[in-house]
């Protein structure tokens, strides 16, 4: 049976394609679909472009050029129209290895789509359709691995890998029918098998296979069923099955089994088995792999009638031809440079160009045929292409006689199955006629624009329905491209726009200017104020025009608004940070709490002590939830401050009773951490300040010291009077910082807390409140600081006289 016969056993559209874009071999159903008989030997773009729908819509296959020279398997789907109807193509490119250069395989299945105004047409006869064919691509894969004359085999192989996992089988395989020369029984020789579930025992079967020929002759099986009646067999209990006549040592347990018989016309050529199903087989499977079956049936009586590699060869070599002499006719500069910029292929027009013939250019580095000074305006999209990125260019290039072309051009990349760039092809437009047009066009365009593009003002020119002609480009002007061809109303605020028509009208009807107010779309779409003036320009031939020039007059207005809207947003946020913080006070407090006081009962010594490593993660839990507690503290102090919220009882307080306060509540965190705290006060520097709320200042400057210092530190708090002030300062030897960065300990926008000098964590809020309390006190804090030194903080009050009660 020769090649062409068992093409036209297909159901699908099936074309071989040579290198140059030449059909080779054509099948029955692609020449009834296409309506081209003769399509052997003409262009295969000829044969499809007419039903490419829209004919000028770049589609899959119309970049066909580039999928054959990058020899890539490729798949997708088009639309074509046949007969008035859309037709659905999927369509799979795949290469044909060969001698020198390669064949190439289209496969498609056309599915027409339904229509409501005319009914889809009559699938051709005996035809498989291509919804009962859901391995398109395990089909094409042998059509081209037979067609290369591979072992039948290895192409049956192919097709049970991908087989098995659309079945939903675990095993199967492909045998070939045979008769012992005698008897003319028939018995089963297997030429592939696969197994998703591969055990010592099936490797070891299979590796057998590999050796020898396995072959089934008994007939008293479930293949032997198939063999003597000629009928599918299915069994989804092979336990009890009684046609079951057991299996080879090691294979693969078998639950389930379907064997569907291949025939090669009216003979039984082979047959195909499956396994292991999950729910078992029915009937309908064997419907869906007819077009299986049918590429099964076309292998075993193909493949030693294909057709021989020299014939495909010398067709391949007239191709090329044919496609020389149609490179050749085109005005266009055409070539394929290799990854080296060295010319493999190139038409004559660049003898035309550059006075080269294009048969000594084959080998020439590009920079030799096009000259340094083209090939430098033309280096960088060709590196692009060699990338592996479509590029194109527009320049002016030097031409054999000295003259100079405008040129267009395109450069595509030859990517290969690696990924690698081979090359590029070049395709060059000369656009020299077109770009004198266009730029005499630009010219006259630039000199009438140029008498209002300087105007201080926006100016329009109106037709009498108010649709917009020209604008000009003012500062406060609507873009060109976005308001010529649209009505003026499209851009002034609904409110405005019957006053633009009534002004309109009445400068029609009086010749004289109208003036007035409006709202109108400013950048960025944005409602602006305007002070304009309309009037009419009247020829006497054709409709008037009117010139419509408009000033912005919304500077302040546009103020106002943005003010207006930062309020808003400030409430808003303002709202949301107040529904933050009763989140906080309300849901983080007490589980805190709660949870410190756990801990701390667990410290306690009981009946059952911890172990002493439970009682450090205890501890450790303790301070952990102790520090979350006062960072909520924190916050919550601060936010209070800031909003006002937190009252100030002020009173005459001496600073030797804030000093000591604070000292003994933090000697045992410095005792801690052998850090020695030396208090020195004045008796008489009093200050008028809330004392719950200065201790509350002084700690957390204190417990800064603390975390900040060394052992064997010494923080020195001290009080004096000092004219008519009255100053606290905390001293110590600590870090310290730079003095540039003082400003932003206090800036609650940064991320500034660091961990102390043993590791001691915070919240970062302790300075800020120090401030604010010291603020809401009438007082200023000030700090000095310096790596290595220390850091000191004066909190300066107002002095007042000590009280006479006291004295």
């Amino acid at each position: 049976m020769d090649f062409q016969k068992t093409f036209d056993l297909l159901s699908e559209q099936v074309v071989i394609i040579g290198p140059s874009g030449l059909i080779l071999e054509i099948n029955a159903s692609a020449k009834s679909f296409f309506n081209s008989p003769g399509a052997r030997g003409g262009s295969w773009k000829k044969i499809v472009s007419p039903y490419l729908q829209p004919p000028s819509a770049t589609v899959p296959l119309d970049d066909m050029d580039a999928l054959l020279d990058g020899a890539l398997e490729r798949q997708g789907s088009a639309t074509l129209t046949k007969d008035g109807v859309e037709t659905t193509v999927r369509f799979r490119v795949a290469r044909i290895a060969q001698k020198g250069d390669d064949a190439f395989s289209l496969v498609m299945s056309a599915s027409p789509a339904p229509s409501a105004e005319k009914p889809m047409p009559s699938p051709r006869p005996g035809a498989v359709s291509a919804n009962e064919l859901n391995h398109l691509h395990a089909i094409n894969r042998a059509q081209t691995l037979y067609i290369a004359k591979t072992d039948p085999s290895i192409v049956f192989s192919e097709l049970l890998e991908s087989l098995l996992p659309i079945t939903g089988s675990e095993y199967g395989f492909i045998g070939e029918v045979a008769h012992e020369k005698e008897t003319s029984k028939p018995y089963l020789r297997i030429l592939a098998v696969s197994s998703s579930v591969w055990n010592e025992g099936m490797i070891a079967l299979h590796e057998s296979m590999v050796s020898r020929t396995l072959e089934f002759r008994r007939l008293d099986t479930l293949i032997g069923h198939i063999m003597t009646e000629g009928k599918t067999v299915i069994s989804n209990s092979i336990s009890s099955d009684p046609r079951s006549g057991g299996l080879p040592g090691g294979h693969v347990n078998i639950e389930s089994f379907m064997g569907v018989p291949i025939y090669t016309g009216d003979r039984l050529t082979g047959v195909l088995g499956l396994a292991n199903r999950r729910g078992g087989y029915d009937q309908a499977m064997e419907d869906e792999m007819k077009s299986f079956l049918k590429a099964c049936s076309v292998i075993f009586e193909s493949v030693e009638g294909a057709k021989s590699r020299e014939s495909l060869e010398k067709a391949l070599i007239k191709s090329e031809k044919e496609l020389r002499l149609l490179i050749d006719s085109l005005p266009s500069l055409i070539a394929y440079v290799d990854s080296d910029e060295r010319y493999r292929v190139a038409n004559k027009v660049y003898k035309d160009w550059f006075g080269i013939d294009p048969e000594t250019i084959k080998g020439k580095k590009v920079v030799e045929v096009v000259g340094e000074a083209n090939y430098a305006k033309i280096q960088n999209h060709i590196k692009k292409a060699l990338s592996g990125r479509k590029a194109t260019h527009e320049s002016s290039f030097d031409m054999a006689g000295g003259s100079q072309t405008h040129v267009e051009g395109t450069f595509v990349p030859e990517i290969g199955e690696d990924g690698v760039v081979k090359g590029y092809f070049v395709l060059v437009n000369d656009v020299t006629e077109h770009k004198i047009a266009e730029e005499a066009l630009r010219r006259a365009e630039a000199k009438w624009r140029s008498l209002v593009e300087n105007a201080a003002d926006m100016i329009l020119l109106l037709d009498v329905e108010g649709d917009i002609l020209f604008i000009n480009h003012a500062p406060a002007g609507l873009a060109a491209e976005e308001a010529v061809g649209t009505n003026v109303c499209n851009h002034v605020s609904p409110d405005h726009c019957r006053t633009v028509m009534d002004a309109l009208t009445r400068s029609l009807d009086t010749g004289d200017p109208v003036c007035f107010e409006m709202q109108a779309k400013g950048p960025f779409h944005s409602l602006y104020w305007y002070s304009t003036v309309v009037s009419p320009i009247k020829d006497g031939e054709s409709e008037p025009i009117f010139i419509m020039i408009t000033r912005d007059i919304s500077d302040s207005k546009r103020v106002e608004g943005e003010l207006r809207q930062t309020a808003d947003q400030l409430r808003e946020m303002d709202a949301f940070k107040n529904k933050m913080i009763s989140i906080i006070s309300h849901d983080l407090r007490s589980p805190i709490t709660s949870n410190i006081g756990l801990l701390r009962l667990l410290l306690k010594t009981g009946k059952d002590p911890l172990s002493l490593r439970q009682q450090q993660i205890v501890e450790t839990m303790e301070r952990s939830n102790t520090l979350l507690l006062a960072l909520v503290e924190n916050l919550l102090e601060l936010s209070k401050l800031r909003r006002g919220l937190v009252a100030i009882h002020a009173r005459p307080i001496s600073s030797s009773e804030i000093i000591e306060m604070s000292g003994l509540m933090l000697r045992q965190m410095a005792a801690d951490k052998d850090i020695q705290i030396v208090e020195e006060t004045a008796p008489d520097a009093w200050l008028n300040a809330d004392r719950e709320k200065m201790v509350q200042a002084l700690n957390n400057l204190i417990s800064n010291s603390i975390k900040f210092s060394h052992p064997g530190g010494v923080i020195t708090i001290s009080s004096q009077s000092d004219g008519d002030e009255t100053v606290i300062t905390v001293k110590d030897s600590g870090v310290g910082v730079e003095p540039s960065e003082i400003p932003s300990l206090f800036d609650l926008s940064r991320k500034t807390t660091t961990l102390g000098t043993q590791g001691e964590k915070g919240g970062g809020l302790g300075l800020a409140i120090c401030r604010e309390i010291t603020e809401l006190s009438g007082g200023q804090m000030e700090m000095d600081s310096k790596p290595g030194v220390g850091t000191t903080v004066r909190l300066k009050f107002k002095r007042v006289e000590v009280p006479v009660e006291t004295q």
